[in-house]
Protein backbone atom coordinates (compact mmCIF):
# COMPACT_ATOMS: atom_id res chain seq x y z
CA UNK A 1 0.00 0.00 0.00
CA UNK A 2 1.35 3.41 -0.93
CA UNK A 3 1.70 5.90 1.87
CA UNK A 4 -0.94 8.62 1.88
CA UNK A 5 1.29 10.87 3.95
CA UNK A 6 2.79 13.73 1.93
CA UNK A 7 5.91 14.21 3.98
CA UNK A 8 8.51 11.75 5.25
CA UNK A 9 7.51 9.94 8.42
CA UNK A 10 10.18 11.80 10.36
CA UNK A 11 8.31 15.08 9.74
CA UNK A 12 5.27 13.76 11.61
CA UNK A 13 7.40 12.34 14.40
CA UNK A 14 9.19 15.70 14.81
CA UNK A 15 5.85 17.37 15.58
CA UNK A 16 5.10 14.79 18.28
CA UNK A 17 5.90 15.08 21.96
CA UNK A 18 6.70 11.95 23.91
CA UNK A 19 5.66 11.40 27.51
CA UNK A 20 6.70 8.46 29.69
CA UNK A 21 5.04 7.00 32.75
CA UNK A 22 5.14 3.91 34.88
CA UNK A 23 3.44 1.06 33.15
CA UNK A 24 0.96 -1.29 34.78
CA UNK A 25 0.66 -5.03 34.37
CA UNK A 26 3.15 -7.86 34.77
CA UNK A 27 6.81 -7.21 35.43
CA UNK A 28 7.18 -7.41 39.20
CA UNK A 29 9.53 -4.92 40.82
CA UNK A 30 10.68 -3.74 37.39
CA UNK A 31 7.27 -2.07 36.88
CA UNK A 32 7.63 -0.07 40.07
CA UNK A 33 10.93 1.57 39.16
CA UNK A 34 10.92 2.17 35.37
CA UNK A 35 8.90 4.43 33.16
CA UNK A 36 8.31 2.15 30.20
CA UNK A 37 4.86 3.39 29.11
CA UNK A 38 5.12 5.83 26.19
CA UNK A 39 2.45 8.33 25.14
CA UNK A 40 2.62 10.24 21.86
CA UNK A 41 1.06 13.70 22.01
CA UNK A 42 0.31 15.28 18.63
CA UNK A 43 -1.40 18.68 18.50
CA UNK A 44 -3.48 18.50 15.33
CA UNK A 45 -4.58 22.16 15.50
CA UNK A 46 -0.97 23.39 15.61
CA UNK A 47 0.29 21.03 12.90
CA UNK A 48 1.46 22.58 9.64
CA UNK A 49 1.54 19.21 7.85
CA UNK A 50 -2.18 19.00 7.06
CA UNK A 51 -4.62 21.29 5.28
CA UNK A 52 -8.11 22.05 6.60
CA UNK A 53 -9.84 19.17 4.80
CA UNK A 54 -7.30 16.64 6.08
CA UNK A 55 -7.56 17.96 9.63
CA UNK A 56 -11.34 17.61 9.58
CA UNK A 57 -11.02 14.08 8.21
CA UNK A 58 -8.52 13.12 10.90
CA UNK A 59 -10.72 14.65 13.61
CA UNK A 60 -13.69 12.62 12.38
CA UNK A 61 -11.82 9.31 11.97
CA UNK A 62 -9.69 9.52 15.14
CA UNK A 63 -12.32 10.80 17.60
CA UNK A 64 -11.48 8.14 20.17
CA UNK A 65 -7.85 9.33 20.34
CA UNK A 66 -8.64 13.05 20.10
CA UNK A 67 -9.30 15.46 22.96
CA UNK A 68 -9.33 19.25 22.44
CA UNK A 69 -7.47 18.89 19.14
CA UNK A 70 -4.70 16.76 20.66
CA UNK A 71 -4.15 13.15 19.61
CA UNK A 72 -2.81 10.86 22.32
CA UNK A 73 -1.54 7.35 21.56
CA UNK A 74 -0.35 5.06 24.39
CA UNK A 75 1.86 2.00 24.24
CA UNK A 76 2.75 -0.25 27.14
CA UNK A 77 3.06 -3.59 25.33
CA UNK A 78 6.69 -4.14 26.20
CA UNK A 79 8.87 -3.74 29.28
CA UNK A 80 11.23 -1.63 27.17
CA UNK A 81 10.60 2.08 26.71
CA UNK A 82 12.35 2.02 23.32
CA UNK A 83 10.15 -0.82 22.07
CA UNK A 84 7.03 0.96 23.32
CA UNK A 85 8.13 4.12 21.52
CA UNK A 86 8.50 2.14 18.27
CA UNK A 87 5.08 0.52 18.73
CA UNK A 88 3.45 3.89 19.47
CA UNK A 89 5.03 5.58 16.43
CA UNK A 90 4.03 2.71 14.16
CA UNK A 91 0.45 2.76 15.48
CA UNK A 92 0.25 6.55 15.17
CA UNK A 93 1.39 6.53 11.53
CA UNK A 94 -0.98 3.66 10.68
CA UNK A 95 -3.91 5.56 12.21
CA UNK A 96 -2.99 8.73 10.30
CA UNK A 97 -2.82 6.86 7.00
CA UNK A 98 -6.13 5.10 7.67
CA UNK A 99 -7.79 8.42 8.52
CA UNK A 100 -6.66 9.99 5.25
CA UNK A 101 -8.17 7.28 3.02
CA UNK A 102 -11.12 8.62 1.05
CA UNK A 103 -13.40 5.86 -0.17
CA UNK A 104 -14.48 6.11 -3.78
CA UNK A 105 -18.18 6.79 -4.19
CA UNK A 106 -20.05 3.73 -5.43
CA UNK A 107 -21.74 4.16 -8.78
CA UNK A 108 -24.95 2.11 -8.83
CA UNK A 109 -25.38 -0.08 -11.91
CA UNK A 110 -28.26 -2.02 -13.41
CA UNK A 111 -28.33 -5.68 -14.28
CA UNK A 112 -28.22 -6.01 -18.06
CA UNK A 113 -31.13 -7.50 -20.02
CA UNK A 114 -29.03 -10.45 -21.21
CA UNK A 115 -28.05 -11.30 -17.60
CA UNK A 116 -31.70 -11.18 -16.51
CA UNK A 117 -32.72 -13.46 -19.41
CA UNK A 118 -29.87 -15.87 -18.65
CA UNK A 119 -30.94 -16.05 -14.98
CA UNK A 120 -34.56 -16.72 -15.94
CA UNK A 121 -33.45 -19.39 -18.42
CA UNK A 122 -31.44 -21.25 -15.75
CA UNK A 123 -34.37 -20.96 -13.33
CA UNK A 124 -36.67 -22.51 -15.91
CA UNK A 125 -34.22 -25.36 -16.57
CA UNK A 126 -33.87 -26.04 -12.82
CA UNK A 127 -37.66 -25.99 -12.45
CA UNK A 128 -38.07 -28.54 -15.26
CA UNK A 129 -35.47 -30.80 -13.59
CA UNK A 130 -37.44 -30.75 -10.35
CA UNK A 131 -40.74 -31.48 -12.12
CA UNK A 132 -39.09 -34.43 -13.88
CA UNK A 133 -37.99 -35.87 -10.49
CA UNK A 134 -41.55 -36.07 -9.15
CA UNK A 135 -43.51 -39.31 -9.19
CA UNK A 136 -46.12 -39.48 -11.92
CA UNK A 137 -49.63 -38.67 -10.76
CA UNK A 138 -52.90 -40.65 -11.36
CA UNK A 139 -54.30 -38.07 -13.75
Amino acid sequence: MNSLLRYPKSAYINECKFETARSGGAGGQHVNKTESKVTIVFDLNESSLFDGFEKERIKFKMKSHLHDGVIRINSERSRSQIQNKKFAIQHFLELLEAALIVKAKRIPTKVSRSKKEARLKTKKIDSQKKVARKKPGFE
